[in-house]
């Protein structure tokens, strides 16, 4: 992801070649014979264990996340990511059958903040900030 707000929703929502990837995942595929050459590789395609489809429901999950980060464009702040996560309309705050059981927030700028809940429902859940130790 180089801009803009993303969502990662039980699902993987990477397709082509993605913009960052590990070095070796494009020649491990080719050795193992997943694909031919790099213009064949694509990230969804290869590890998700769901078809893609043409267009995401509207009142699923994703399309509900969608939804909201679209209508916050050019206003997107972590206050912003927190009210979407704790949404429950499109469940994507669960409770019930299934449930979320954890949450993150991360703003892959600059700094490179990252935002978790401690415990399942981030409705009920503040984020705290957790800092990454760099390794050299």
């Amino acid at each position: 992801m180089t801009d803009g707000t993303r969502s990662i929703s039980n699902n993987l929502s990477i397709t082509g070649k993605g913009d960052l990837r590990h070095s070796e995942v494009v020649k491990d595929m080719i050795d193992g014979g997943k694909v031919s050459n790099e213009e064949e590789f694509n990230f969804f395609e290869l590890f998700s264990a769901v078809k893609k489809t043409a267009s995401i429901a509207p009142l699923s999950r994703e399309g509900r996340v969608r939804h909201l980060c679209k209508v916050n464009e050019g206003k997107f702040d972590t206050e912003t990511a927190e009210s979407i996560l704790r949404d429950h309309e499109g469940d994507i705050c669960m409770h019930g059958e299934y449930e979320t059981r954890g949450s993150q927030i991360s703003k892959l700028a600059n700094d490179c903040t990252h935002w978790f809940t401690e415990g399942p429902f981030p409705c009920r859940q503040e984020y705290k900030v957790f800092h990454f130790q760099e390794f050299s």
